[in-house]
């Protein structure tokens, strides 16, 4: 049985110290914002760089008043956060410039509902990028729901895993229903399933469509549920190889209010998921290769803040961020035709069935160029053609020799064997063209059997026999196989 997902620990970005032994290498200790990446409203790291002062030179007074005089100006030039910050009195604060204008300030968010996925983002996530969270097929995450308004009232939620970007989403029904191709029952097939005995403060679930989970709870109260996704983000493509396609989770909180069901609020949270820990493996190859760029870089003594600063830290948990206008495209219309016409299927019908169904209203599902391509491929690039692979593989003695030769059958039929015995014969025997249209067995007992299709099937691979060949008064070629 799968377990929760629970909160897996976190790395902070590699920490940055100055080269040894030179005392003018600054020290590079960012200092991050609590909150991280929240929302993806931008990031902002403040850099302080110790800069070792000079020393003041000493200055001879011919006097005492100028001598006090020039004490009392020193004193009264120092400010009071001097005195009482951390750093020495010989060390002064530098605060690094602005991120570039390309990567926009951080913002608070304005969603009146908090909606937190118990898992951290990616470990090497580029601050001008919409934060991602690594997941594993199969494995369950808690969601924590909550009303900032604290309403005492009930929402009706729908979570449902979508494609993210814009021109998957407009081809949803394709990519799901070359999905649901690939499952066992299609019309039992699920991408997202609910633990409802582990999940407080819903009612009323429904799990009609195969993408999404719908409940109801109370603004004042909140709600956590526990969800698993059962698909890869490389799931949605007939090519291996192929990178993984990022999806969301999509969440949409509604408002009844008697006839009318208002939609309050829209947010998502951009996801890969991976199989068998893949996640976690993914987070721990990002850390250790940005480690070892960091490493280069200090190697050669350049400064890594300004490759530091383009990466945000990874947050404990990952906060759904609001749906815009800009990513907001829905996929409802074509998904609800999709989900319809699975729930008219026989509960029977196996996925490899379902590509002659109609998907959908608007097209036939075809296995067609509008899948995924992969990605960086050479154009130059010529494959080679695919052989076709042997199912049957059976040793043969042919007259006059003394060696047994390999036979390889790509399809269980007695038209392929004696195709592929006369491409054998052929080489050693002129048969003058006459076609083989009989082959017998002759068996240990000295029982003849007629050979067809049913007792090729019945041939164990790696079989050995010897083969004789007669010639009869209508021309006709009949095999003998001893074995």
């Amino acid at each position: 049985m799968s377990q929760h997902g629970q909160l897996m620990p976190t790395t902070s970005l590699p920490p940055v110290s100055p080269v040894s032994g030179s005392s003018t290498q600054p020290d590079l200790s960012p200092v991050n914002s609590p909150l991280g990446n929240n929302g993806g409203n931008g990031y902002h790291m403040t850099h302080h760089i110790q800069h070792q002062t000079n020393t003041t030179p000493s200055t001879t007074y011919h006097n005492p008043e100028q001598a006090q005089q020039a004490q009392q100006s020193q004193q009264s030039q120092q400010s009071p956060n001097q005195e009482a910050s951390n750093y020495s009195s010989t060390v002064t604060p530098v605060s690094m410039p602005s991120p570039p204008e390309s990567i926009p300030p951080h913002q608070s968010s304005n969603l009146r509902f908090e909606i937190l996925l118990e898992s951290p983002t990616a470990s090497a996530q580029r601050i001008d990028e919409t934060p991602i969270t690594y997941l594993n097929k199969g494995q369950y995450y808690a969601i924590g729901l909550q009303d900032h308004d604290k309403y005492d009232a009930e929402f009706t939620t729908v979570i449902k895993v979508m494609f993210h970007d814009d021109a998957h989403r407009k081809m949803a029904s394709t990519y799901w229903g070359f999905w649901l191709t690939q499952q066992a029952s299609p019309k039992n097939a699920r991408a997202v399933d609910i633990d409802k005995a582990a999940s407080t403060g819903i009612s009323n679930l429904e799990t009609k469509i195969f993408d999404r989970v719908q409940f109801q709870w109370n603004g004042k109260k909140g709600a956590k549920i526990f969800v698993r996704f059962n698909c890869l983000s490389t799931d949605f493509s007939r090519i291996k190889g192929v990178k993984g396609i990022p999806l969301r989770i999509h969440v949409e909180t509604k408002c009844d209010s008697g006839a009318i069901c208002t939609s309050l609020e829209k947010s998502f949270a951009k996801i890969k998921l991976f199989r068998d820990k893949g996640a976690e493996r993914k987070n721990k190859d990002d850390q250790k290769h940005l480690e070892k760029m960091c490493e280069k870089m200090r190697a050669k003594s350049q400064e890594t803040t300004p490759m530091i600063m383009m990466y945000a830290p990874p947050n404990p948990v990952t906060v759904f961020n609001e749906c815009t206008r800009n990513n907001n495209v829905s996929d409802d219309e074509e998904i609800l035709n999709l989900s319809e016409t699975l729930n008219n299927l026989d509960p029977d019908v196996e996925g490899s069935e379902l590509m002659t169904l109609q998907l959908g209203k608007r097209k036939r599902f075809s296995m067609g160029s509008d899948l995924l391509e992969p990605l960086d491929c050479d154009p130059t690039y010529i494959p080679h053609l695919r052989k076709r692979r042997a199912v049957l593989c059976i040793y043969v003695k042919l007259p006059g020799e003394a060696v047994y030769k390999a036979v390889y059958l790509n399809h269980l039929t007695v038209q392929d064997l004696i195709a592929k015995l006369t491409d054998k014969l052929s080489e050693k025997i002129d048969l003058q063209g006459q076609p083989i249209t009989n082959v017998i067995r002759c068996t240990k007992r000295n029982l003849t059997v007629r050979i067809d299709d049913d007792s090729i099937h019945q041939i164990e691979d790696e079989t050995d026999m010897e083969v004789e060949f007669q010639i009869g008064q209508d021309g006709n070629v009949q095999l003998t196989l001893k074995y």
